[in-house]
């Protein structure tokens, strides 16, 4: 071959050609510096950019054509909340197939200790997972996050999950990246953007018409199953009877001893729950359902004295201000909270 006269500082050569064999393959073309050896003896080359020669390099090679490992993500509905809303949160992993991922029988053992103390967290649906392009999957949970107090960076701290991808026969920790949400208690700047749109209703998913069924023995088996089933309920509460319901008082008592001074704000909010399931349960009042002024307008309603229902105000308040303006009762504080419960629920203060 005659040399050629340099137009680039790169050639490109078939691989089957004898200037090939002086350089290392890296795909059905080979590239080579203009001032080698190879390029010397080609002819018939069109030249290459320097650029376009690196792009080709980076392109063929095996860690461009290299699949991806796990990879974990995190997404919320939005970064800035009240306390008395919620936010969505969604987590995704894409790895090889098949991917397995062993989530905690609790969904609030999702999140780490600190994060667990500040944030309620349930799942929305089962989760999901989707085949992607290559031999890959993609797995998707969902979750409804709502914020136990206020803060302007509440953290959002995963723990990490056991998740087995692909051949692989051991599981490996997958960790998801941690957020922050600022939580305010009160709107600082009005804005028409920050106004709740229109709930729009909630599609239900389509119930599948039942399948006919042939008449004739199958009926007559379910029949008897029934039948044998009432049978064995009645044998069985007959012989083991419940024990009756606690009274109110009682119920009372127990679950206010089992309330944790240390807990700040779960304490409070617990606190709170059993004094309204307690006028439920002795007076009738759907207090669980109404705010603290609606019940005390339902305990003027029902004639109740002065005497009786400024204690109960003191202790709702309260409890209201430890969740909705920060305001958390330190332990000190809680138990004699505790002890106010408990005098206002035994005669004759309470009853």
């Amino acid at each position: 071959m005659k040399p050629r006269e340099k137009t680039a500082n790169f050639w490109v050569a078939p691989a089957s050609s004898r200037c090939a064999q002086l350089r290392e393959k890296t795909a059905n073309f080979w590239v080579a510096p203009a001032s080698s050896r190879c390029a010397a003896f080609c002819t018939g080359w069109k030249p290459v950019p320097p650029i376009l020669g690196l792009l080709m390099l980076l392109l063929f090679s095996p860690c461009a054509l290299a699949e991806p490992g796990l990879v974990s993500s995190v997404s919320l509905s939005a970064d800035k909340i009240a306390l008395a809303d919620s936010v969505q949160l969604t987590l995704a992993l894409e790895g090889p197939a098949p991917l397995r991922v062993d989530l905690p029988q609790k969904p609030e053992q999702l999140l780490a200790p600190m994060s667990a103390k500040v944030w309620s967290i349930r799942a929305t649906g089962p989760a999901k997972i989707t085949l992607l392009y290559g031999g890959r999957e993609r797995w998707e949970a969902r979750y409804r996050l709502s914020p136990f107090a206020p803060g302007e960076k509440v953290p959002i701290v995963f723990s990490p999950l056991k998740v087995t991808a692909g051949d692989d026969a051991n599981a490996s920790d997958v960790e998801f990246p941690s957020r922050e949400v600022r939580v305010q208690t009160a709107i600082t700047e009005p804005k028409a953007d920050d106004a709740r749109p229109v709930t729009g209703i909630e599609e239900l998913p389509a119930v599948p018409a039942p399948q006919p069924q042939a008449a004739g023995w199958p009926f007559i088996a379910v029949l008897a199953s029934i039948f044998a089933a009432v049978l064995v309920g009645a044998v069985i509460r007959r012989w083991r009877r419940e024990p009756p319901p606690l009274p109110p008082g009682e119920w009372a008592l127990r679950e206010l001893g089992g309330i944790d001074p240390e807990s700040g704000l779960l304490a409070a909010d617990r606190l709170a729950a059993i004094l309204r399931e307690f006028i439920e349960r002795r007076d009738g009042l759907s207090a669980p359902h109404l705010t603290t002024t609606e019940l005390l307008a339902e305990c003027a309603k029902a004639d109740w004295s002065q005497e009786r229902t400024a204690p109960l105000r003191e202790l709702l308040e309260r409890c209201d201000r430890a969740k909705f303006a920060g305001d958390i009762p330190d332990a000190a504080e809680m138990e004699t909270l505790r002890s106010r419960a408990v005098a206002w629920m035994t005669p004759p203060a309470g009853l």
